[in-house]
């Protein structure tokens, strides 16, 4: 993620927590920068929109990197599946030549 997307995400979460207020917006971007740095924004994204389903004030960014840590979990374990089945279509030893 670059500074543009972690104000994506933090211009999302405000339009939904519209009281918030940061004491150094400039600070805040930075300490989310550092937090989702390698994350893709979708990822980053879909966890914030997550969490506003669930909670009625402003998140801390650990709050939103566990369930990003979920998403991504989730993500591996679908592949794996897929890798696996994909196994399951490869012809056996003694038929594979």
């Amino acid at each position: 993620m670059n500074r543009d997307d972690i104000r994506a995400v933090l211009n999302y979460l405000l339009s939904t927590y519209p009281k918030t207020m940061f004491r150094d917006k400039n600070q805040t971007v930075d300490i989310w920068l550092d937090t989702f740095k390698g994350y893709e924004k979708n990822t980053v994204m879909n966890a914030a929109k997550m969490y506003i389903q669930n909670h009625g004030s402003f998140p801390n960014p650990y709050s939103i990197k566990q369930i990003v840590s979920k998403l991504t979990a989730e993500h591996r374990v679908s592949e794996a599946e897929k890798i696996a089945h994909a196994n399951d279509r490869l012809p056996d030893f003694e038929h594979s030549g």
